[in-house]
Protein backbone atom coordinates (compact mmCIF):
# COMPACT_ATOMS: atom_id res chain seq x y z
CA UNK A 1 0.00 0.00 0.00
CA UNK A 2 1.40 3.95 -0.27
CA UNK A 3 1.52 6.24 1.92
CA UNK A 4 -0.50 9.70 1.23
CA UNK A 5 2.42 12.30 1.04
CA UNK A 6 5.12 9.61 -0.38
CA UNK A 7 7.22 9.91 -3.30
CA UNK A 8 5.10 7.26 -5.26
CA UNK A 9 2.17 8.41 -3.96
CA UNK A 10 2.28 11.49 -5.49
CA UNK A 11 3.88 10.45 -8.79
CA UNK A 12 0.55 8.16 -8.97
CA UNK A 13 -1.92 10.34 -7.87
CA UNK A 14 -1.22 14.49 -7.70
CA UNK A 15 1.30 14.68 -10.61
CA UNK A 16 0.16 11.91 -12.98
CA UNK A 17 -1.99 14.13 -14.78
CA UNK A 18 0.08 17.58 -14.59
CA UNK A 19 3.96 16.33 -15.06
CA UNK A 20 5.49 14.71 -17.64
CA UNK A 21 8.39 14.38 -15.88
CA UNK A 22 9.48 13.23 -12.06
CA UNK A 23 12.66 13.73 -9.79
CA UNK A 24 14.05 10.09 -9.40
CA UNK A 25 16.09 12.07 -6.52
CA UNK A 26 19.60 13.04 -7.21
CA UNK A 27 23.39 11.10 -8.69
CA UNK A 28 27.39 12.51 -8.41
CA UNK A 29 28.75 12.52 -11.44
CA UNK A 30 32.24 13.90 -12.45
CA UNK A 31 31.97 15.93 -15.37
CA UNK A 32 34.48 18.50 -16.82
CA UNK A 33 34.59 21.97 -15.27
CA UNK A 34 36.63 24.35 -16.49
CA UNK A 35 38.73 26.58 -13.92
CA UNK A 36 38.37 30.00 -12.51
CA UNK A 37 41.96 31.93 -12.78
CA UNK A 38 42.44 31.22 -9.21
CA UNK A 39 42.04 27.21 -9.15
CA UNK A 40 44.25 27.25 -12.12
CA UNK A 41 47.03 29.06 -10.14
CA UNK A 42 46.32 26.82 -6.82
CA UNK A 43 46.89 23.89 -8.84
CA UNK A 44 49.94 25.01 -10.44
CA UNK A 45 51.61 25.88 -7.53
CA UNK A 46 50.67 22.47 -5.75
CA UNK A 47 52.34 21.00 -8.68
CA UNK A 48 55.34 22.81 -8.51
CA UNK A 49 55.49 21.24 -4.50
CA UNK A 50 54.64 18.13 -5.72
CA UNK A 51 57.21 18.04 -7.76
CA UNK A 52 60.04 19.42 -5.61
CA UNK A 53 58.37 16.50 -3.15
CA UNK A 54 59.61 13.74 -5.64
CA UNK A 55 62.98 15.29 -6.41
CA UNK A 56 63.47 15.12 -2.59
CA UNK A 57 62.23 11.42 -2.02
CA UNK A 58 64.57 10.30 -5.40
CA UNK A 59 67.60 11.63 -3.51
CA UNK A 60 66.44 9.82 -0.06
CA UNK A 61 66.13 7.18 -2.45
CA UNK A 62 69.19 7.36 -3.85
CA UNK A 63 70.97 7.52 -0.57
CA UNK A 64 69.35 4.62 0.87
CA UNK A 65 70.25 2.48 -1.83
CA UNK A 66 73.71 3.40 -1.55
CA UNK A 67 73.50 2.72 2.22
CA UNK A 68 71.88 -0.64 1.74
CA UNK A 69 74.93 -1.38 -0.82
CA UNK A 70 77.35 -0.45 1.71
CA UNK A 71 75.86 -2.41 4.37
CA UNK A 72 75.54 -5.58 2.42
CA UNK A 73 79.25 -5.28 1.50
CA UNK A 74 79.92 -4.85 5.05
CA UNK A 75 77.95 -7.92 5.83
CA UNK A 76 79.19 -10.08 2.82
CA UNK A 77 83.22 -9.32 4.28
CA UNK A 78 82.02 -10.29 7.92
CA UNK A 79 80.39 -13.44 6.96
CA UNK A 80 83.47 -14.22 5.04
CA UNK A 81 85.52 -13.71 8.31
CA UNK A 82 83.12 -15.75 10.35
CA UNK A 83 83.26 -18.46 7.94
CA UNK A 84 86.93 -18.35 7.66
CA UNK A 85 87.79 -17.31 10.87
CA UNK A 86 89.81 -15.18 10.16
CA UNK A 87 90.63 -12.19 8.17
CA UNK A 88 93.28 -9.58 5.95
CA UNK A 89 95.46 -7.30 8.60
CA UNK A 90 97.94 -4.77 7.62
CA UNK A 91 100.98 -6.14 9.71
CA UNK A 92 104.64 -5.05 10.25
CA UNK A 93 106.99 -7.57 8.64
CA UNK A 94 110.78 -7.65 9.13
CA UNK A 95 113.12 -8.60 6.26
CA UNK A 96 116.14 -10.94 7.56
CA UNK A 97 118.86 -11.98 5.47
CA UNK A 98 120.63 -14.50 5.99
CA UNK A 99 123.77 -14.92 4.24
CA UNK A 100 124.50 -18.48 4.79
CA UNK A 101 121.89 -19.75 2.57
CA UNK A 102 121.72 -16.85 0.22
CA UNK A 103 118.04 -15.74 1.65
CA UNK A 104 116.11 -13.09 2.52
CA UNK A 105 112.64 -14.42 4.79
CA UNK A 106 110.01 -11.97 5.76
CA UNK A 107 109.03 -12.18 9.36
CA UNK A 108 105.88 -11.45 11.05
CA UNK A 109 106.92 -8.99 14.00
CA UNK A 110 103.25 -10.38 15.98
CA UNK A 111 103.52 -13.95 15.63
CA UNK A 112 107.92 -14.29 14.28
CA UNK A 113 106.14 -16.25 11.61
CA UNK A 114 108.23 -16.55 8.49
CA UNK A 115 105.56 -15.06 5.70
CA UNK A 116 107.94 -16.50 2.99
CA UNK A 117 111.75 -16.73 1.51
CA UNK A 118 113.22 -15.95 -1.73
CA UNK A 119 116.78 -15.92 -2.74
CA UNK A 120 118.84 -12.72 -2.39
CA UNK A 121 119.39 -10.35 -5.27
CA UNK A 122 123.28 -9.64 -5.72
CA UNK A 123 122.75 -6.35 -4.53
CA UNK A 124 120.99 -7.50 -1.45
CA UNK A 125 124.36 -10.08 -0.98
CA UNK A 126 127.05 -7.47 -1.35
CA UNK A 127 124.75 -4.85 0.84
CA UNK A 128 124.36 -7.20 3.27
CA UNK A 129 128.21 -8.79 3.38
CA UNK A 130 129.04 -4.78 3.71
CA UNK A 131 126.89 -4.36 6.43
CA UNK A 132 128.33 -7.28 8.05
CA UNK A 133 131.73 -6.28 7.71
CA UNK A 134 131.66 -2.92 9.11
CA UNK A 135 129.88 -4.75 12.40
CA UNK A 136 133.24 -6.48 12.61
CA UNK A 137 135.81 -4.47 12.06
Amino acid sequence: MTMPGSRLWKERYVMKSTVMRTDLGTEERVLTCVLSGEEHRRAGIELAMLVAERICLEERLREARLAIEDVSARMARLAETVESESEERSVTCVLEADLLKGELAVVRTDTNEVVYTRALTAAEKRKNQDKAKSTKG
